[in-house]
């Protein structure tokens, strides 16, 4: 997603906090005296974000592995807004979710049309919203959070964003995360 978006985190203490998720990037990966607490939370594996369980629609908290930052300037963007002026741009490869079922679906942003309704979440419920979509320049940077589990996150506006699958820092495509995953436990289990 952009830089500006805005994500919300959840502290242990139960604290909410919502800032860009650039600004989250910087405060979990560069070391900075400014919102320890969100980095202490981050280091320590217990600052986590509203996610929906893909099957069941179910909304809940789930712990943000990690924030990734990654350069795509080679990628056009997509901005897909709502009738009440809630937005959210991304490349137009990254992924936002329809509703299907009880649970919800992804969809790349570039396979969007207006019209089409994306996933959200408006005071804890999962439904649904009508989009406008425009294609847009690259953007040089964005941003994506990695929620193990849900494999998605809640933007501060309710839209439902699709997550980064990261491995040892390194972020996949949905198709070689699970294999590369299951590399890992074998390689953890195995050095244990």
């Amino acid at each position: 997603v952009a830089p500006e978006t805005e994500v919300t985190v959840h502290l242990p203490d139960g604290r909410e906090i919502t800032l860009p998720v650039e600004e989250l990037h910087a405060i979990c990966k560069v070391a900075t005296q400014t919102r320890q607490a969100i980095r202490d939370a981050f280091l320590a594996g217990e600052l986590r974000t509203r996610s929906v369980d893909p099957d069941t629609g179910e909304v809940g908290l789930h712990c943000i592995k990690d924030v990734v930052q990654h350069h795509t300037g080679d990628r056009p963007s997509a901005t897909c807004t709502t009738p009440d002026g809630r937005s959210v741009t991304t490349t137009c490869d990254h992924s936002l979710f329809h509703l299907h079922g009880s649970g919800i679906k992804p969809v790349r942003a570039e396979d969007l049309r207006p019209g089409d309704a994306i996933a959200e979440v408006q005071q804890g419920t999962l439904g649904g919203c009508v989009v406008e979509v425009e294609q847009g320049e690259p953007l040089t940077v964005s941003y994506d959070l990695c929620v193990p589990g849900p494999e998605n996150f809640v933007l501060a506006n309710g839209i439902v964003a699709h997550n980064t699958y990261s491995i040892g820092g390194i972020s996949l495509d949905v198709e070689k995360s699970s294999k590369y995953e299951g590399m890992k436990q074998n390689a953890e289990d195995q050095w244990d």
